[in-house]
C-alpha cells in the first residue's frame, strides 16, 4: 500500500484518483488485515474488490493493482 501510495503521489495523484483495482490475496484469511489498513487510512470507499489468487512472487502474500485518473 505504501508503494502504491508513493507511485500515485509521484504522479501528483492520491487514493481518491483510483478508479478501479483488484487486491489479490494468497490466503483470504489475510483479508481482515487489508480491511483494517483501509479503515485506519480512510480508504473504505476504494473501488477495489478482493480475490484469492496466485501472487506474482512466492515471497508475497498480497498484491494490489489499481487504475487511477487524475481529477481536475
Amino acid at each position: 500500500m505504501k508503494v502504491v501510495k508513493a507511485i500515485l503521489q509521484s504522479r501528483e495523484m492520491n487514493w481518491s484518483d483510483v478508479t478501479r483495482g483488484t487486491a489479490y490475496f494468497k490466503h483470504l484469511g489475510d483479508l481482515p488485515i487489508y480491511d483494517r489498513y483501509c479503515r485506519e487510512h480512510g480508504l473504505t470507499q476504494l473501488p477495489v474488490p478482493a480475490a484469492q489468487n496466485d501472487i506474482c512472487r512466492d515471497d508475497l502474500l498480497f498484491e494490489i493493482e489499481v487504475d487511477a485518473v487524475k481529477q481536475d
